[in-house]
């Protein structure tokens, strides 16, 4: 049986952009079973209502090129020049708002990990119940009404 190295080169590199920008399924809806909820900076005011969540994975990385680049030194020195030469590289993440006060972000594609970004795909779904426009006027006090601002 042929394996990944007998592939030539050229579609090896094909195969390896193609799993670099691979796109994960969105949760269909958003779930505190797999989230966690996201305490790594003081807010100020009131968040008493609201609340951040992240994706909590069984994975140490949610990057894409991560496994590429692990698997033996011949894959990591081409999954790292295909890295090398995308010019452009699409983060997308999702971010699901449920009932106007949670948020629940899933990161979808992560190619690889780096402290800029140059493209941001993000998906705003919102889940349960909007309040309306009546109450949210009876929501107005000093500090603003909870939930998101549309």
């Amino acid at each position: 049986m042929p394996s990944l190295m007998d592939l030539p080169q050229g579609i090896r590199a094909i195969i390896f952009k193609e799993m670099i920008n691979g796109h994960r399924t969105p949760p269909i809806s958003p779930s505190k079973s797999i989230m966690i909820e996201l305490l790594d900076m003081p807010y100020k005011g009131n968040v008493e209502h609201f609340r951040l969540h992240h994706e909590q994975r069984n994975t140490h990385s949610p990057s894409n090129s991560l496994s590429l680049l692990l698997a033996s030194s011949q894959i990591s020195i081409e999954a790292q020049s295909t890295l090398d030469q995308m010019k452009e590289i699409t983060y997308i993440l999702d971010i699901s708002v449920l009932n106007e006060l949670d948020l629940f972000s899933t990161w979808i594609s992560v190619p690889r990990l780096t402290t800029y970004l140059s493209t941001l795909h993000l998906d705003i779904r919102p889940f349960g119940r909007i309040i309306t426009s009546k109450e949210g006027q009876a929501q107005m006090g000093s500090g603003g009404r909870r939930g998101i601002h549309w």
